[in-house]
């Protein structure tokens, strides 16, 4: 059974605008800190040399402001629309209650060789090792 990757966020006083909410760009932060989480935690492989890839795009959709009111967010994250060199990463951002939506994003990532300076295919183990967090 397919589950989501989650974690908190502590929203941080620099994170937010003079309108007194979460800048857009930071949304991006949020989801940065999800991949390396998610590699750290599940993956095991923060250095990244087990499974090397590129961010190659990167979008939000915003949904609320997360604003001054709001110190703490749930990032959910899970895997998905795997092609040959490449896959997802989906992405919600939600209040701690699981009561109001923040922000829904997605990130394409492909798996490079940095040696070779080239595009590779998907590892089947890391299909296999992330599992529990893919949905199609």
């Amino acid at each position: 059974m397919s589950k989501k990757f989650e974690i908190e966020i502590q929203v941080r006083f620099k994170d937010l605008d003079p309108m007194q909410h979460v800048n857009n760009s930071v949304y991006f932060s949020y989801f940065e800190i999800g991949r390396l989480e998610f590699f750290r935690n599940i993956v095991k492989d923060i250095e990244f040399k087990r499974y090397p890839f590129i961010l190659a795009s990167v979008e939000a959709n915003f949904l609320k402001p997360i604003t001054v009111h709001h110190p703490k967010v749930i990032l959910k994250m899970w895997a998905g629309d795997f092609g040959n060199k490449s896959f997802k990463f989906f992405y919600e951002i939600e209040s701690i209650d699981g009561e109001t939506k923040f922000c829904k994003g997605e990130s394409v990532q492909v798996f490079y060789d940095y040696k070779e300076n080239k595009t590779i295919p998907v590892p089947e183990d890391f299909k296999e090792l992330i599992s529990d967090f893919i949905f199609n």
